[in-house]
C-alpha cells in the first residue's frame, strides 16, 4: 500500500482532507490487523482510533527515508495490539457477531468462526514476535522486510521467527488434529534487534 508523500506533507500541514484520505486508505488494513488480534471489534475500532490519532499527532516524527507511512502505522497500531494483549493478560478474544449473519448462513459462519478459534488457541502457545509474525505475513500479507519494520527487527530475524512459528504451529495443529502447517522459508539466526525512533 502506498501513501503519496505530497498527502502525508499536507496532512503535518494540518490539512484535514489529507488526513480524511489517508484515513480511508489505511483505515481497513488497520482495522484488520486489530480486529485479528483482539478478536472483539470494540477492541479493534479502540486500537484503531487510537492508531491513527497518535500517527496524526506524531507526524513530524515519520521519516519516509526509514519506512512507507503504512509500514509506521502498522507499527503503530502493533504497538498498541501488544500493550492491549498485556492488559488482557495475553489471551486472544473471541466474538461471534452472529447478529450480522444471515440466518441461512449461520452454520458456515460457525464453522469459520470455530476454525479461527483453532487457529487463535495453537498461536496463544506462540511467543508474541512469532505470532505477530505469522499475522503480519499471512493476514496482513505483507513482506519480511516490511514486517521487520513494523518489528523492529532485521529481516534475517523475521525469517527466523517465521520458520520457527510455523513448525511450532504446524506441531500444536497436528496435535489437536486440526491439519499441518508447512514450514517456509529456511531459519536463519535471528539478529539484534533495530528498534529505530517509533511511535507508542
Amino acid at each position: 500500500m502506498r501513501i503519496d508523500e505530497d498527502l502525508v506533507s499536507r496532512a503535518r500541514l494540518g490539512d484535514r482532507q489529507a488526513m480524511e484520505m489517508i484515513w480511508r486508505e489505511c483505515h481497513g488494513e488497520v482495522y484488520r490487523y486489530a480486529w485479528w488480534n483482539t478478536g472483539s471489534r470494540e477492541d479493534a475500532e479502540d486500537i484503531t482510533s487510537e492508531a491513527f490519532y497518535r500517527a496524526f499527532r506524531h507526524l513530524d516524527r515519520y521519516d519516509p527515508d526509514r519506512a512507507s507511512f503504512y509500514t509506521w502505522i502498522m507499527r503503530i497500531a502493533h504497538n498498541l495490539v501488544i500493550d492491549h494483549r498485556r492488559g488482557r493478560s495475553g489471551h486472544f478474544q473471541v466474538e461471534l457477531d452472529r447478529d450480522m449473519a444471515a440466518e441461512e448462513e449461520l452454520g458456515e459462519e460457525l464453522q469459520r468462526e470455530e476454525e479461527r478459534r483453532v487457529l487463535r488457541e495453537a498461536m496463544g502457545a506462540l511467543t508474541e514476535e512469532q505470532r505477530q509474525v505469522l499475522v503480519l505475513k499471512y493476514v496482513m500479507e505483507m513482506k519480511n522486510a516490511e514486517i521487520g519494520k513494523v518489528l523492529g527487527r532485521r529481516e534475517g530475524a523475521v525469517n527466523a521467527l517465521h520458520h520457527r512459528a510455523l513448525r511450532k504451529l504446524g506441531r500444536i495443529l497436528e496435535r489437536e488434529g486440526a491439519g499441518s502447517v508447512i514450514p517456509g522459508e529456511p531459519a536463519t539466526e535471528a539478529e539484534p534487534a533495530d528498534k529505530g525512533g517509533e511511535v507508542r
